[in-house]
């Protein structure tokens, strides 16, 4: 567990914001992260969606899987839960 954070004040972290498969070409195919957001409380961390490299994501941001408190996922297209399995510890 990390470290207590006093500060109550809440955070959004965008952690990734691409939709959708991944057939995109040019020159910034493939550079998003799926859909995935982060709320930070204090030591808490509450994820929305866990799209395609969240995990990665939260690590990339400093926010250790064992801080997660609850997984929220707007709804079931599979860009928005694709990785939800693998957060399970």
């Amino acid at each position: 567990m990390p470290p207590h954070n006093s500060d109550a004040r809440p955070r959004v972290i965008t952690l990734g914001t691409a939709g959708g498969p991944r057939w995109w070409s040019g020159q910034t195919a493939g550079q998003r992260a799926g859909i995935a957001t982060a709320i930070v409380v204090g030591d808490s961390t509450y994820l929305v969606d866990a799209g395609h490299g969240v995990g990665r994501q939260l690590s990339l941001a400093g926010l250790p899987v064992g801080s997660l408190r609850g997984i929220f996922v707007t709804h079931l297209h599979s860009d928005h839960t694709i990785d939800l399995a693998s957060l399970a510890t």
